[in-house]
């Protein structure tokens, strides 16, 4: 049975076939652009790994194989390559990361979350600080992190200004990255 036939039956003929095709027709359409957006966000991040790919790897290399790290076309555009660092902070070196972090003045890179579910009627309890959820019983989550974002920039920054910069806490290595443009 196909939907508008479905519809009409649970609707007990209540309702105009005309009405009946319409919401059919927008329910098609909705199962139709869902599927779209999967293929598109799927699509979307293997267009970005393979732009990775080339911007991390292929390229950099086929211009440090001629000896090369930056030129400009006849167009106008301009490859260069350019060596940066990339790093991430692991749950097993988390506490002694954040530990350096706070030693070294750098704490306030550190974002503290804490997130909490309450019942209905439980206002009062929600304006509670973290130290009171607990003793409330409450079920909360509680996490501290750098955002990616942030902690690359860090790095970046560390790399060049600081020798003593603890480069295995952050699991830091060096990229080539290549840019184009005008």
């Amino acid at each position: 049975m196909d939907l508008q036939k479905q519809m009409a039956a649970d609707a007990g003929g209540k309702v105009s076939d005309e009405s009946l095709g319409k919401i059919s027709k927008l329910a098609e359409e909705q199962l139709k652009l869902e599927e779209q957006v999967i293929s598109l966000e799927k699509l979307l991040k293997e267009t970005k790994t393979k732009l990775r790919g080339v911007s991390e790897g292929e390229l950099p290399d086929a211009m440090s194989e001629v000896g090369m790290s930056e030129f400009k076309l006849t167009d106008g555009t301009k490859i260069s390559v350019k060596r940066t660092f990339v790093g991430t902070v692991t749950e097993k070196n988390k506490p002694k990361a954040h530990e350096w972090l706070r030693e070294n003045g750098h704490g306030d890179l550190i974002k503290h979350t804490v997130n909490a579910s309450f019942a209905r009627g439980q206002e009062e309890s929600a304006a509670a600080v973290t130290k009171v959820l607990k003793e409330l019983g409450t079920k909360f989550t509680s996490k501290e992190a750098v955002h990616p974002q942030t902690l690359q920039a860090f790095i970046r920054e560390q790399m060049v200004e600081s020798p003593d910069f603890p480069q295995d806490l952050f699991n830091v290595f060096p990229v080539q990255k290549s840019t184009v443009g005008k």
